[in-house]
């Protein structure tokens, strides 16, 4: 596992000592939740702890990184994955409503033509379906560009937020 850099005081870079690398020899303490056969989390190539990943109810992750502070100090980041884009339905319900007799037949054969909305809510950018009436729909103009994922940055004491963030 690399050595976590934090920075002692404002140009004097640090590394853990080698005991803070490998912490299963140290003893345990019932009063702060520390149980035994529990996990160590240990920092990522970039400085990082990855705590909580995307679990796929919330989508959440939870990392800790190091930041500017006269003694070792994390900050945490909470983040949301990234949504996937919105039906732009005044664009495409028209289209769909002049074909729901077309969606019924070859090649589509659909028992229930609305059901292509669900098609069309997962279109690509690039993707392009054509409708029995010999219209083309672009998944660019069917549905709208994903919203990048909120963050929250929780902070204490520091001159240099970069790392968390």
């Amino acid at each position: 596992s690399p050595s976590v850099r934090f920075t002692h005081g404002p140009h004097d870079p640090q590394v853990l000592p080698p005991f803070a690398e490998d912490m299963s020899g140290l003893p345990r303490h019932g009063r702060y939740g520390e149980v035994h056969g529990g996990l160590n989390i240990y920092p990522d190539s970039d400085g990082v702890w990855r705590l909580v990943k995307a679990d796929g109810t919330t989508g959440l992750t939870v990392a800790a990184a190091p930041i500017r502070h006269t003694v070792p100090t994390v900050g945490f980041c909470v983040s949301e994955p990234t949504q996937p884009g919105t039906l732009n339905f005044e664009h495409v319900g028209p289209i769909v409503q002049r074909n729901l007799e077309g969606l019924k037949k070859p090649p589509f054969s659909m028992e229930d033509p609305k059901k292509i909305f669900r098609r069309i809510k997962n279109m690509k950018e690039g993707d392009v379906i054509d409708f029995p009436d010999g219209t083309k729909l672009e998944g660019k103009d069917a549905v709208s560009k994903p919203n990048p994922g909120r963050k929250i940055v929780l902070l204490g004491d520091t001159c240099d937020a970069h790392g968390p963030a």
